[in-house]
């Protein structure tokens, strides 16, 4: 009965929608497209982007906020005629939200890494340039960015944010660099062209040497726990894309792991737990780490020996 009571509804529905669509269609010249509103609950219409009508078989209409009769008001074809489906104000305005927002016409920079004016900036820092809007990267150019004078190496574009790459692609040390952007030369994705914008920043002084400055433990210590942690430790920050296990030798063999932790090296044997009264030899061969500035190491080594 349920099933039937259904069918009957619907089948009353669609008699009445046709028959609407008769009425206006004799009304009017056959070639012109007529617009037939119809009030229907809130309720029907969701926050979507379908609306679906089931016939013998399912069909689907777009809809549309462009109605002729304004905010509120949804579109979709059936033949050549245009019928509106009118919802209430609360759920007009849900789907039209945003809709209206204004966007800032200026487009220009909002923040700078580095920022302006900061000193001892790390040599592997990079120069990122954000601003306010989305950017359209068709606009982006090496030419249209200098650093000290020059153009970009590269300029990887990201949504809203550009990094810039110097000429000898690496920032050098105790440097002054001052990025400069011309007048109108980014646009961003609404068609609006950017401010001219410069900014300065100062690198750090770079220590001369990538020296061993202590280890642990220290060389020819007798005595030591088997416990102990093997530790390398160095005068700058490691690059740890350089260090790999086999870089460190324990009495001939390589490490078993290697932990970088900023300028430290953290040393794991094959054995986990150091063996008693036994002499250790570490090695670290010259040029297979590098530091933050691009220094390679020297060649290095101590010996301990534990407790029995």
């Amino acid at each position: 009965m349920k099933k039937f009571l259904k069918t009957f509804l619907i089948l009353t529905m669609i008699l009445l929608l046709l028959g609407i669509m008769q009425i206006s269609s004799m009304a009017s010249p056959p070639h012109k497209a007529k617009t037939i509103s119809v009030e229907v609950e809130s309720s029907i219409i969701s926050d979507a982007s379908m609306l679906i009508f089931e016939f013998a078989h399912q069909m689907e209409y777009n809809l549309a906020a462009h109605c002729p009769h304004g905010l509120g008001h949804y579109k979709f074809f059936a033949g050549n005629k245009n019928i509106c489906i009118k919802s209430n104000a609360a759920i007009g305005k849900k789907h039209n939200k945003g809709k209206d927002k204004k966007v800032e016409n200026i487009f220009k920079v909002t923040e700078t890494s580095p920022a302006s004016g900061d000193k001892d900036v790390e040599l592997n820092s990079k120069v990122r340039i954000i601003f306010n809007h989305k950017i359209d990267y068709n606009s982006v150019s090496i030419s249209d960015i200098t650093i000290n004078g020059d153009n970009c190496d590269k300029i990887v574009v990201g949504s809203n944010n550009l990094i810039v790459t110097p000429l000898s692609n690496r920032l050098e040390p105790d440097e002054e660099y001052t990025v400069k952007i011309k007048s109108g030369v980014l646009s961003d994705i609404y068609g609006n062209k950017n401010e001219a914008y410069s900014f300065s920043f100062t690198t750090i002084d770079e220590e001369d040497e990538f020296e061993v400055v202590a280890t642990n433990p220290a060389d020819d210590k007798e005595n030591v726990s088997v416990y102990s942690m093997i530790t390398i430790t160095f005068s700058n920050k490691i690059k740890s894309s350089t260090v790999d296990y086999s870089d460190v030798e324990i009495n001939g063999q390589s490490a078993y792991r290697i932990v970088v932790d900023d300028n430290m090296l953290r040393i794991t044997p094959k054995k986990t737990c150091l063996s008693r009264d036994r002499t250790y030899r570490v090695e670290l061969e010259e040029g297979v780490l590098k530091d933050i500035y691009g220094n390679e190491n020297e060649k290095y080594k101590f010996s301990f020996t534990t407790e029995d």
